[in-house]
């Protein structure tokens, strides 16, 4: 190698490698709090789906003992891993990757109100990993998951009812109170925002598109 392809490449490296720790600084990981390997799978165990608010599971959901229509659990779920997807925050396509879930966590979803699909709604969903009564509690691999309505919408409590045909494994999020005659208009479409609470630290992230997703267990 002459010298002035040793001074060339030498160059090269160090600008090279300026411009990554620049990028890293301002970029820094995405996510809550840490940036786990691989992106998320449609084949995820759970999975809570953008666009129509639809809650989907690899096998038939149980009911919570004394609130059939606004709790929902499966077992034998690993619940020590999380990815969300979509357009999150920033209104660009972006991805966390698999955030790993040691720490006791729970993940509250707002959809928008279905008088506008803009605003956001009066109702939200919270997602965590639970005991077989659907307690929340610490993730473990295999634990259950439990979904549950946690807002209300006048004396109409907000619904998790069962997606038809799809009746165990898909369910969707229900606003009676919206038009008691009308059952499709009163699915609660689209994802506002996503709040993520991990070992009691808390990330917002907005969906601008409606359409986001949330992927538990690998």
């Amino acid at each position: 190698m002459t010298f002035r392809q040793w001074l060339f490449t030498g160059t090269f490296f160090i600008i090279a490698t300026v411009i990554g720790a620049i990028l890293g600084h301002f970029l820094g990981p995405r996510g809550p709090g840490m940036v786990g390997r691989g992106g998320p799978s449609k084949q995820s165990p759970v999975r809570i789906v953008g666009g129509s608010m639809k809650i989907r599971g690899v096998a038939d959901w149980s009911t919570c003992t004394g609130s059939p229509t606004n709790c929902i659990l499966l077992g034998g779920i690993d619940t020590t891993t999380v990815s969300l997807d979509g357009q999150l925050s920033s209104g660009t396509t972006e991805e966390t990757g698999w955030i790993g879930m040691t720490k006791n966590w729970t993940i509250q979803v707002w959809g928008r109100d279905p008088k506008n699909h803009m605003n956001q709604g009066a109702g939200s969903i919270q997602i965590c990993p639970s005991n077989s009564s659907g307690v929340c509690g610490a993730p473990g691999a295999p634990t259950y998951v439990t979904v549950r309505t946690i807002s209300s919408s006048g004396s109409n409590p907000f619904q998790i009812i069962p997606d038809s045909p799809d009746t165990h494994q898909g369910f969707r999020y229900y606003d009676p109170a919206w038009i008691p005659t009308d059952l499709e208009a009163n699915y609660v479409e689209d994802i506002f925002s996503i709040q993520v609470v991990l070992g009691g630290v808390t990330h917002k992230y907005s969906c601008s598109d409606g359409a986001c997703n949330i992927y538990i267990g690998q």
